[in-house]
């Protein structure tokens, strides 16, 4: 039914209403990682957060005829100094820093002569550590065992690893539990899966592309020929609000400290990591206005405007779906029923 629905207000054309009622909202969308691989072996990108690059194009092609958009150095701005900005403003920001950031989505951003902000994980780019949801899904992924057993934070797991569907249970009930631990306990356990599944990513002989981390040389390139800029999302990937005030302000000194001096470039965009409510607060808002950074942005679902937190802004994650799907949710369609509902 609700498919149903959402056909019915595309192809009637009534998300154009909600376009112009949500004129002079700001929209932000997050992006990952991009994908030129049509099918993926396994449970590899089963979330769909490397989204296909000709999707992308489809998607960077619509806003471009469609919307303003803005870089999110101007958007600050503007709510400083209380400027207005154009009608139906959109901001294009993509996470982590992965390589395909440069030899996919930079190319289409670049000819379209659109801005986009990149956040860099600095020990990713710096020290090419993978992240760990990626050394996780890898692990479980491309492992030969059928099983997996194992403690984290004392709970004890079991997990079938015979099909797709089993393997795929364990990576979302994994990650479900590592976002809710310190880092400490999160690679010890990494460790411990990649060591009891008898595979690493880091000694995988053929990367698979989506997990491999930008380098400098990329990234001042992009910097140098392209509208896109960037900004810090941690050094270590911490989810801030989990720990104490030394441990953040020494991950978020590092992060700035490592752009700057790499890039040469003031360093004050901010997207914290996870982002969900409970993953910041106003001690991580305090430390971050402290260390310089203008603002900060989730990963909470909906707009924002000029008298917007701008150490809480929200944005729209975009995924592997169709153009009219993307499409009904920037126009508000989708948020305007998902506010209905909680109400």
């Amino acid at each position: 039914m609700k498919k149903y629905i959402l056909s019915f207000l595309f192809y009637s054309q009534l998300y154009r209403l909600f376009q112009l009622f949500y004129r002079k909202k700001i929209i932000i969308l997050m992006y990952h990682g991009f994908s030129d691989t049509k099918k993926h072996k396994g449970i590899e990108n089963y979330q769909g957060n490397h989204i296909n690059i000709e999707l992308f194009r489809s998607q960077i092609k619509y806003i471009k005829e469609n919307y303003n958009v803005i870089s999110l150095n101007e958007y600050i701005k503007s709510c400083i100094n209380n400027e207005k900005l154009p009608i139906n403003s959109i901001i294009i920001t993509i996470d982590d820093g992965y390589r395909s950031n440069y030899t996919l989505a930079f190319p289409i951003l670049k000819e379209f002569d659109v801005s986009a902000t990149i956040f860099l994980t600095t020990d990713f780019i710096e020290n090419k550590n993978f992240l760990w949801v990626d050394r996780l899904g890898y692990a479980i992924n491309n492992t030969k065992f059928i099983d997996l057993k194992l403690n984290i934070a004392d709970e004890e797991f079991s997990f079938a690893l015979d099909d797709y569907k089993g393997k795929m249970s364990c990576d979302k009930r994994i990650r479900r539990k590592l976002k809710s631990v310190d880092n400490v306990t999160i690679a010890k356990t990494i460790q411990q899966i990649e060591e009891k599944l008898n595979i690493k990513l880091s000694e995988a002989q053929n990367v698979p592309s989506i997990y491999k981390p930008l380098d400098w040389n990329e990234i001042l390139e992009i910097l140098k020929t392209s509208k896109v800029n960037i900004g810090s999302h941690t050094h270590k990937h911490l989810i801030l609000a989990r720990y104490d005030n030394e441990v953040i302000q020494n991950d978020l000194s590092l992060a700035k400290r490592l752009i700057e001096k790499k890039t040469g470039i003031r360093t004050e965009l901010f997207c914290y990591p996870n982002g969900s409510i409970g993953d910041f607060n106003d001690n991580t808002k305090l430390i971050l206005k402290k260390l310089g950074y203008s603002c900060a942005l989730t990963t909470v679902r909906g707009m924002n405007s000029n008298i917007s937190d701008l150490y809480e802004l929200k944005r729209f994650g975009v995924g592997n779906t169709d153009l009219k799907s993307f499409i009904m949710d920037i126009s508000g369609v989708k948020y305007f029923f998902s506010q209905m509902k909680m109400n």
